[in-house]
């Protein structure tokens, strides 16, 4: 079985947008649940990756991030092809104030596990 090599180079771009607030008593939220009080919406975006199998039913990306570097101990965000010719390249989440270290990685079908992690960027919320 030939297995799908997804490479990937992604660039993170952080926009910090002030002021939003996410209910702590959603679970859909994208958030550290440890986290209590005001939350801050980031937009994470990254340049698309051009591999077929990214970009189709079973693609897309999952957004790490984490308190520490190198260790996304809170649950991955799931950016899901839906339609079109490219999955979605960005997503929103909310957090408290703080440090946080990013990663984006691509996933199809024929590799659901993921390319590995892009570099690292930190993502300070005020």
């Amino acid at each position: 079985m030939r297995r799908l090599n997804i490479f990937l180079v992604i660039i993170l771009a952080v926009f910090i947008t002030t002021g939003c607030n996410a209910s702590s008593s959603s679970s859909d939220d994208s958030e550290d649940s440890a986290a209590d009080g005001a939350k801050t919406a980031v937009v994470i975006t990254w340049d698309a990756n051009r591999e077929q199998g990214v970009n189709q039913a079973g693609g897309g990306y999952r957004v790490s991030y984490s308190l520490t570097s190198t260790t996304h101990s809170i649950a991955p965000v799931n950016v899901p092809w839906v339609s079109g010719s490219t999955a979605p390249t960005s997503t929103i989440l909310n957090l408290a104030a703080g440090t946080y270290y990013v990663s984006v990685t691509a996933y199809s079908a024929l590799n659901p596990t993921g390319s590995l992690l892009s570099s690292e960027t930190t993502v300070t919320v005020p």
